[in-house]
Protein backbone atom coordinates (compact mmCIF):
# COMPACT_ATOMS: atom_id res chain seq x y z
CA UNK A 1 0.00 0.00 0.00
CA UNK A 2 2.83 2.38 0.83
CA UNK A 3 4.45 1.60 -2.54
CA UNK A 4 1.14 2.37 -4.30
CA UNK A 5 0.82 5.72 -2.55
CA UNK A 6 4.45 6.54 -3.34
CA UNK A 7 3.88 5.73 -7.02
CA UNK A 8 0.75 7.90 -7.06
CA UNK A 9 2.61 10.80 -5.46
CA UNK A 10 5.49 10.42 -7.92
CA UNK A 11 3.04 10.52 -10.84
CA UNK A 12 1.38 13.64 -9.43
CA UNK A 13 4.74 15.35 -9.05
CA UNK A 14 5.70 14.50 -12.64
CA UNK A 15 2.37 15.83 -13.93
CA UNK A 16 2.75 19.02 -11.91
CA UNK A 17 6.28 19.54 -13.22
CA UNK A 18 5.08 19.05 -16.80
CA UNK A 19 2.25 21.53 -16.50
CA UNK A 20 -0.56 19.35 -15.27
CA UNK A 21 -2.88 17.03 -17.02
CA UNK A 22 -4.07 19.06 -20.01
CA UNK A 23 -6.51 21.91 -20.41
CA UNK A 24 -6.58 25.01 -22.56
CA UNK A 25 -3.51 27.02 -21.59
CA UNK A 26 -3.81 30.54 -22.90
CA UNK A 27 -0.45 31.57 -21.51
CA UNK A 28 -1.88 33.63 -18.67
CA UNK A 29 1.54 33.75 -17.03
CA UNK A 30 3.23 35.12 -20.16
CA UNK A 31 4.34 38.76 -19.88
CA UNK A 32 5.78 40.14 -23.08
CA UNK A 33 7.20 43.50 -24.10
CA UNK A 34 7.68 44.97 -27.54
CA UNK A 35 11.46 44.48 -27.57
CA UNK A 36 11.18 40.77 -26.69
CA UNK A 37 8.37 40.10 -29.18
CA UNK A 38 10.22 41.98 -31.94
CA UNK A 39 13.44 40.11 -31.26
CA UNK A 40 11.69 36.72 -31.11
CA UNK A 41 9.87 37.36 -34.38
CA UNK A 42 12.93 38.71 -36.22
CA UNK A 43 15.00 35.74 -35.02
CA UNK A 44 12.34 33.48 -36.56
CA UNK A 45 12.53 35.29 -39.92
CA UNK A 46 9.54 37.62 -39.66
CA UNK A 47 9.48 41.27 -40.66
CA UNK A 48 7.99 43.57 -38.02
CA UNK A 49 6.90 47.19 -37.97
CA UNK A 50 5.51 49.28 -35.14
CA UNK A 51 1.82 50.08 -35.58
CA UNK A 52 0.33 53.20 -34.02
CA UNK A 53 -3.39 53.51 -33.31
CA UNK A 54 -5.27 56.13 -35.29
CA UNK A 55 -2.82 55.96 -38.20
CA UNK A 56 -4.63 53.30 -40.28
CA UNK A 57 -1.94 50.85 -39.18
CA UNK A 58 -4.22 48.39 -37.37
CA UNK A 59 -7.39 46.54 -38.31
CA UNK A 60 -10.34 48.89 -37.73
CA UNK A 61 -11.86 46.38 -35.32
CA UNK A 62 -9.08 47.04 -32.78
CA UNK A 63 -8.22 50.63 -33.75
CA UNK A 64 -10.91 51.74 -31.33
CA UNK A 65 -10.93 53.28 -27.88
CA UNK A 66 -11.87 50.08 -26.02
CA UNK A 67 -8.80 48.31 -27.45
CA UNK A 68 -6.20 51.05 -27.87
CA UNK A 69 -7.53 54.06 -25.95
CA UNK A 70 -5.91 55.62 -22.88
CA UNK A 71 -7.98 53.55 -20.41
CA UNK A 72 -7.53 50.21 -22.19
CA UNK A 73 -4.10 49.30 -20.83
CA UNK A 74 -2.77 49.31 -24.40
CA UNK A 75 1.01 49.76 -24.61
CA UNK A 76 2.09 49.06 -28.21
CA UNK A 77 1.35 47.15 -31.39
CA UNK A 78 3.35 45.40 -34.09
CA UNK A 79 2.50 44.43 -37.68
CA UNK A 80 3.99 41.07 -38.64
CA UNK A 81 4.71 39.69 -42.11
CA UNK A 82 6.85 36.98 -43.66
CA UNK A 83 6.83 33.20 -43.32
CA UNK A 84 3.49 33.09 -45.13
CA UNK A 85 2.00 36.29 -43.71
CA UNK A 86 1.57 39.18 -46.13
CA UNK A 87 2.97 42.68 -45.58
CA UNK A 88 0.58 45.24 -44.15
CA UNK A 89 -1.74 46.90 -46.66
CA UNK A 90 -4.31 49.31 -45.17
CA UNK A 91 -6.82 48.32 -47.86
CA UNK A 92 -6.49 44.58 -47.16
CA UNK A 93 -5.23 43.32 -43.79
CA UNK A 94 -6.71 39.86 -44.29
CA UNK A 95 -3.38 38.00 -44.33
CA UNK A 96 -1.26 40.12 -41.98
CA UNK A 97 -0.46 39.32 -38.36
CA UNK A 98 -0.70 41.81 -35.51
CA UNK A 99 0.47 41.77 -31.90
CA UNK A 100 -1.12 44.20 -29.43
CA UNK A 101 0.64 44.44 -26.09
CA UNK A 102 -1.15 45.49 -22.91
CA UNK A 103 -0.17 46.38 -19.36
CA UNK A 104 -1.41 43.00 -18.11
CA UNK A 105 -3.37 39.89 -19.05
CA UNK A 106 -6.66 41.36 -17.81
CA UNK A 107 -6.36 44.31 -20.19
CA UNK A 108 -5.53 42.01 -23.13
CA UNK A 109 -8.51 39.79 -22.29
CA UNK A 110 -10.81 42.82 -21.99
CA UNK A 111 -9.75 44.03 -25.44
CA UNK A 112 -10.27 40.56 -26.86
CA UNK A 113 -13.72 40.36 -25.25
CA UNK A 114 -14.57 43.80 -26.66
CA UNK A 115 -13.78 42.62 -30.18
CA UNK A 116 -16.07 39.62 -29.84
CA UNK A 117 -15.51 36.06 -30.87
CA UNK A 118 -13.35 35.55 -33.90
CA UNK A 119 -11.19 32.66 -34.98
CA UNK A 120 -8.29 34.99 -35.80
CA UNK A 121 -7.82 36.21 -32.22
CA UNK A 122 -5.64 34.69 -29.51
CA UNK A 123 -4.66 36.00 -26.09
CA UNK A 124 -1.36 34.91 -24.58
CA UNK A 125 -0.78 36.64 -21.26
CA UNK A 126 -0.66 40.40 -21.87
CA UNK A 127 -0.56 40.01 -25.66
CA UNK A 128 -3.48 39.92 -28.09
CA UNK A 129 -2.57 38.28 -31.39
CA UNK A 130 -4.76 39.01 -34.39
CA UNK A 131 -4.79 37.50 -37.85
CA UNK A 132 -6.22 39.84 -40.45
CA UNK A 133 -9.36 41.46 -39.10
CA UNK A 134 -9.59 38.97 -36.24
CA UNK A 135 -12.65 37.50 -37.91
CA UNK A 136 -10.65 35.67 -40.57
CA UNK A 137 -9.93 31.96 -40.14
CA UNK A 138 -6.20 31.81 -39.37
CA UNK A 139 -3.83 29.49 -41.22
CA UNK A 140 -1.03 27.51 -39.58
CA UNK A 141 1.27 30.48 -40.30
CA UNK A 142 -0.62 32.48 -37.64
CA UNK A 143 -0.12 29.73 -35.06
CA UNK A 144 3.57 29.66 -35.98
CA UNK A 145 3.79 33.46 -35.56
CA UNK A 146 2.24 33.29 -32.09
CA UNK A 147 4.68 30.55 -31.07
CA UNK A 148 7.64 32.52 -32.40
CA UNK A 149 6.54 35.76 -30.71
CA UNK A 150 6.15 34.06 -27.34
CA UNK A 151 9.49 32.27 -27.71
CA UNK A 152 8.03 28.76 -27.92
Amino acid sequence: MVAGIAALLATALVLAACGGGGGDDTGGDVTLDQATVTSNLEDAGYAVAEASPGQSALPSLVDADFATGPDSGFESAIQVSGNGLKPFDPTDVSETGFVLLYSDADAATAADDGIGDGPGQQVEGNALFIYGTGLDEPPQEFTDMVAAATGQ
